[in-house]
């Protein structure tokens, strides 16, 4: 079972393999032999064919549980959880990095005014704003070379400073967000302070890692953002669990809108593990396989701390490619 649960917990790493880009560490680092994405994986990983199967039994160990009381996010309509897909995948797009550059798929109004990056981490995030919706939008890239996928398969723990004891994240992803949130932190309160953007709200989005760290985020600066009179919101797409239960009680506590939409068989929503102790934070939308567009989605019940109707039912439908798309469409990498 050990041996299943270290493969398992491999898979992102693999997932890597398939699909990374390495342009950014090869321009920097193109001597070294080990940065070679075929060799440095053939080296460490050896998954079985059985990879999947004994995923989807580790994952059955610990199911979704019945609350005693069923929580009450607050959830956006589902136009809006389908309208920012666009900017939480627009991060992608190696052309975001330019400043004023402007959405051309999906959210042309979206302005682009500062970008965030460590070169050393491969770490990303955006701000801007949309003025047609009165909305500063901040969004996290999700994994786009070796480097992120490196730190997506670690499943330590660590405290989230400034939290109440027992608040426990995900260390790589927490890592990730620290990366950049000081400097981040302090440009977003400058936009809170330009009278120009009075009467906006903030969201906070992203795509898989991305989504795990817009996740964070918005939980870390919630009560900051608020205190100066803006409202919040989250878009997490594709994420995995962020934190502990501990922490999903934190959030819930910020009283901020909260959506976190999963695609069909995506595998990383199902990362990191529940029988780690990880948890997903509700307000889950849903896309299942009963549209043959993949166009359709649903708000999941807050029954239970992981709806077993919506995205914890597809463990048995795993597809990779599902991670790559939402609401029917491909990840914007085109811009």
């Amino acid at each position: 079972m050990m041996k299943s649960i270290l493969y398992s917990m491999s898979l992102l790493a693999t997932f890597a393999y398939n699909n990374n880009t390495l342009d950014e560490i090869a321009a920097q680092y193109s001597g070294q032999a080990s940065l070679n994405p075929k060799g440095f994986f053939d080296e460490i990983f050896d998954l079985p064919d059985t990879f999947l199967k004994d995923f989807l039994n580790i994952a059955n160990l610990k199911p979704p549980v019945k609350l005693a009381k069923p929580t009450k996010v607050r959830t956006p309509p589902s136009s809006e959880v389908k309208r920012h897909w666009s900017h939480g995948t627009f991060s992608y797009c190696m052309l975001s990095k330019l400043a004023d550059y402007k959405c051309l798929i999906g959210c042309p109004d979206y302005k682009v005014t500062k970008t965030f990056e460590h070169v050393l981490l491969g770490t990303f995030a955006i701000a801007g704003y949309e003025p047609t919706t009165k909305e500063i939008i901040v969004s996290h890239r999700g994994t786009s070379n070796i480097r992120n996928w490196l730190r997506d398969f670690s499943y330590g723990k660590t405290k989230m400073t400034g939290a109440p004891e027992g608040v426990l994240l995900h260390e790589g992803f927490w890592g990730v967000y620290q990366s950049t949130a000081k400097e981040l932190n302090q440009y977003l309160m400058t936009m809170l302070n330009d009278p120009k953007f009075k009467g906006y709200k903030v969201v906070f989005t992203g795509h898989s890692l991305g989504g795990a760290v817009s996740t964070i985020h918005a939980i870390d600066m919630a009560s900051k953002v608020k205190a100066k009179g803006f409202e919040v919101e989250l878009y997490a797409y594709h994420a995995p669990r962020a934190g502990n239960q501990a922490f999903v009680d934190y959030a819930i506590a910020q009283d901020i809108t909260i959506a976190r939409y999963t695609n069909r068989g995506d595998l990383v929503s199902h990362v990191a593990p529940r029988q780690f102790d990880f948890v997903h934070i509700p307000g889950e939308f849903h896309t299942d396989f009963s549209d043959l567009t993949g166009r359709s989605f649903r708000e999941c019940s807050q029954d239970y701390d992981e709806d077993p109707n919506c995205g914890w039912k597809e463990l048995k439908n795993i597809w990779l490619l599902d991670h790559a798309v939402g609401f029917g469409n491909l990840v914007n990498f085109i811009c």
